[in-house]
Order: C-alpha cells, then sequence, then structure tokens
C-alpha cells in the first residue's frame, strides 16, 4: 500500500470514528435529560420526596 493512500484510510477513519463520538454523544446526553425529566415528573406526581443529603431521616412523616 502506498503511503498517500495509506494516509488517506487512516483519515477517513478518524473522521468517521469522530462522527460515531458525536452521535453517541448526543445520543447519551438526550437519553440523560430524557429519564431525568421522567423520573422527577413521576415521583413528583406520587409525591414521593427524599430527604435532603447529609440530613438524617429520625422519624417518619404523619400519614395523610
Amino acid at each position: 500500500m502506498q503511503r498517500r493512500a495509506f494516509d488517506r484510510v487512516i483519515s477517513w477513519m478518524g473522521l468517521v470514528l469522530t462522527a460515531l463520538l458525536i452521535v453517541a454523544g448526543a445520543l447519551m446526553t438526550w437519553a440523560h435529560n430524557y429519564v431525568n425529566d421522567q423520573v422527577h415528573s413521576q415521583l413528583s406526581a406520587q409525591k414521593i420526596y427524599f430527604p435532603p443529603a447529609g440530613k438524617a431521616l429520625t422519624s417518619l412523616p404523619a400519614a395523610d
């Protein structure tokens, strides 16, 4: 294989890998936002809350 052909193959592989990583990153960002919104909306619709971080839960709140 000539050096020029090898350089083109490597360059195209780099471009394809770059495009693939950009698409994967965009899809993972979208999935993170979607899951975060779904969990938040479902927990708040069911009125499920967690205590703030670092605060010990000493007793359960009174049932409504």
